[in-house]
């Protein structure tokens, strides 16, 4: 069933007598929508096929009351513009976590500080150090 989500929609929404779990689509983005537990837990989802995947899949966004409806459709709609671009919004959130726990540890970081430590204030080749390593050897490991 499809209906036009709103807050007062969502808090409405009760468990099943007999304990199944059900969705309910937005009519206002395709594909998302609210999964209802049989416990009462609510759950903003968006159902697609995502990159490496044959057939539409569920994932959750986040649960209701830890996002507001207006946030969970921006995030949905986010998700389906990266997978109409071949990315998974899975794997694209993972990679973005690591890259911003892992910032300091970078190639580009670390090769940074070595010539500022110890290529630019010892060596009078520094410039041409410095050339050949933006030049040939950054762009081969950047990232």
């Amino acid at each position: 069933m499809r209906k036009n989500l709103t807050a007062k929609t969502i808090e409405a929404l009760r468990p099943d007598p007999l304990g199944r779990r059900y969705d309910v689509a937005d009519a206002i983005v395709p594909g998302f929508g609210i999964r209802v537990t049989g416990t009462g837990k609510k759950t903003f989802i968006l159902t697609a096929r995502f990159p490496g995947s044959p057939n539409p899949t569920r994932r959750a966004i986040a649960e209701v009351g830890a996002m507001e409806l207006a946030t969970a459709r921006e995030t949905a709609r986010s998700w389906l513009e990266q997978i109409i671009a071949g990315i998974d919004p899975k794997a694209e959130t993972e990679r973005k976590r690591v890259v911003a726990l892992h910032k300091d540890e970078m190639f580009e970081v670390v090769v940074e500080r070595f010539l500022a430590q110890h290529v630019r204030p010892k060596l009078r080749s520094a410039v041409e150090i410095e050339r050949l390593y933006k030049r040939d050897i950054l762009p081969a490991f950047r990232g």
